[in-house]
């Protein structure tokens, strides 16, 4: 997975936008071997992008009602969601996320980046291939 090394000082909902999009293409691989490497942009992404109604909090709220009819509920009454509908949550928040800052609704965005990037999480921490490309920090914890 990817995390791209860009100053704290210099991001935008679009810099994160595009490093949760490349680890979404990667997880959507992961599960799906052999598929075309931009299956995910140009399938899942384009889809997402091109619908102006796409909302990522609707989807959860549709997921979640899918999965515990199935399954039911966890121990602690959360819904359970599968790794797929997770990415698509995720790829569906950033393509509202997109909207917002190119409109101009910059708080806005970066609120669409954080359910992303929670969404995003869930399948990452749950991948075969956890492959990091951590910051690199410039103080130890003696220093602080």
């Amino acid at each position: 997975m990817t995390v791209f090394n860009i100053p704290r000082n210099q991001r935008t909902p679009t810099t994160e936008i595009d490093v949760l999009l490349t680890n979404l293409s990667a997880l959507y691989s992961e599960l799906h071997p052999g598929s075309p490497q931009h299956e995910f942009i140009n399938t899942y992404f384009k889809e997402c992008y091109e619908n102006e109604n796409t909302s990522g909090d609707v989807l959860v709220m549709e997921h979640e009602i899918k999965i515990d009819e199935v399954f039911g509920k966890s121990i602690d009454g959360v819904g359970r969601i599968t790794k797929l509908a997770a990415i698509v949550i995720s790829c569906a928040y950033c393509c509202q996320g997109l909207r917002a800052f190119d409109e101009g609704r910059l708080n806005e965005a970066w609120t669409f980046v954080v359910d992303a990037r929670h969404y995003c999480g869930f399948v990452m921490q749950r991948s075969k291939r956890v492959e990091l490309t951590t910051y690199q920090f410039t103080c130890t914890l003696t220093e602080i």
